[in-house]
């Protein structure tokens, strides 16, 4: 990935964070933190190993300690092992970065999909009445009833 590519990322509002950073004054702490941020997370996307394959995602600098989130355990775990290279490719652009933090980033729990309640159309229940009526006495027959008598 290009370094520069990383200014258009979008943040969550689907606005890119360049342009969202535009909008502050430009002496805002803020947008300081912020700039450096994008550009540090270009630079660790330039120098992470390519068989991370998903690249880290910058989540802070403070105190000299850069914090990155890797998408699930496994790849944290690959990067944990990079984390010497990483460190020292991102200190030849930063040299200010002392440590790097690798977490797994942390997921938002969804809230439970609604039960879903198959309905029965009144041709599909007229045929299964049908079939049911002209089986013998089975499993199957005993299955279809049970299944028209729950769908009433």
């Amino acid at each position: 990935m290009n370094p520069s590519d990383t200014r258009r990322r979008r943040a969550r509002g689907g606005r890119p964070v360049a342009d969202w950073l535009s909008s502050l004054s430009a002496d805002s702490e803020v947008a300081r933190h912020a700039g450096r941020l994008i550009d540090l997370q270009a630079w660790l996307d330039h120098c992470t190993p390519a068989t991370l394959r998903t690249p880290l995602t910058v989540m802070n600098l403070r105190i000299g300690t850069l914090v990155a989130t890797a998408p699930n355990g496994a790849l944290a775990h690959r990067a944990r092992l990079a984390a010497p290279k990483i460190l020292e490719a991102l200190r030849t652009r930063e040299p200010g970065i002392t440590s790097l933090r690798i977490e797994v980033q942390r997921e938002f729990a969804q809230p439970p999909a609604p039960k879903k309640e198959a309905q029965l159309s009144p041709v599909a229940r007229t045929s299964l009445r049908q079939l049911a009526d002209s089986l013998p006495e089975s499993d199957v027959r005993a299955a279809l009833e049970r299944l028209l008598d729950r769908k009433r």
